[in-house]
C-alpha cells in the first residue's frame, strides 16, 4: 500500500516531535510547498545529529518505527559505517529519505535557516528556498534544474541572493565543481 506524501509527512513530524529532533523538509515536497507543483514519490528530510551519531540514529529509528515506518537496520548501519549520511525508511511503499546533518558538513545551513510552512502549521519546517536551490543545483539532474529555475522565479523576492551565492560557492568548492556558480548566475540572469 502506498501512503500519501501527506501521511508520510504527518507520521514523520509526529515521530520527530516525540524524539525532540530538529528537522527541515527538502526535495519535491518542499518545492511544492514553495509554489511549484511537481510530481514527487518520496519525502526528503534533513535531521540534526546533535549527539553520538549511533545513539542518535537508533533513537531516530525507534521513533520512526513507532510511527509506522519500516527500517532495514542492518542496511542502515552498513551505510553509516561506509560514511554515508542517508537513511531510507518506508511507510507502506512510500520512501522517506533522511539526510543526517553532521557537524561541519554541507547541510549546516539547512537547519539553521529552516522556515515554518505557512502561518499556522506548528511543527512543520521547510528548508529555505536558498538551501533548496543550492542542493538542487548541486544534484544537477534535469528535473532538479527545472526546480531551480522555478524556485528562483517564484521565490526571488523572498530569497537572500547573496546568501544563495555563498551557499553555491561553498558547495562548488567542497565538490570541486566550479561550474555550479556559473550555472546559478545563468539561472539568476534568465529569471530576473
Amino acid at each position: 500500500m502506498h501512503a500519501s506524501l501527506e501521511e508520510v509527512v504527518d507520521a514523520l513530524v509526529a515521530a520527530l516531535a516525540g524524539a525532540d529532533t530538529v528537522y527541515a523538509l527538502l526535495g519535491g515536497f518542499a518545492v511544492n510547498a514553495y509554489g511549484f507543483p511537481r510530481m514527487t514519490r518520496d519525502v526528503d528530510v534533513c535531521v540534526d545529529v546533535h549527539r553520538d551519531e549511533a545513539e542518535a540514529v537508533e533513537g531516530l529509528l525507534d521513533a520512526l518505527e513507532a510511527a509506522g515506518f519500516r527500517a532495514n537496520r542492518p542496511a542502515i548501519r552498513a551505510r553509516l559505517d561506509a560514511g554515508r549520511g542517508l537513511l531510507t525508511v518506508y511507510l507502506g511503499l512510500t520512501r522517506l529519505d533522511v539526510f543526517l546533518r553532521r557537524p561541519g558538513d554541507a547541510w549546516g545551513s539547512v537547519l539553521e535557516n529552516r522556515r515554518p510552512l505557512g502561518d499556522g502549521e506548528p511543527g512543520l519546517w521547510l528548508a529555505s528556498p536558498e538551501d533548496i536551490v543550492a542542493m538542487k543545483l548541486a544534484a544537477g539532474r534535469p528535473r532538479d534544474l527545472e526546480d531551480v529555475r522555478a524556485m528562483v522565479d517564484l521565490n526571488r523576492d523572498r530569497m537572500d541572493l547573496a546568501r544563495l551565492r555563498r551557499l553555491v560557492a561553498d558547495l562548488a568548492s567542497r565538490s570541486d565543481r566550479a561550474e555550479l556558480t556559473t550555472m546559478l548566475e545563468q539561472v539568476l540572469a534568465s529569471t530576473s
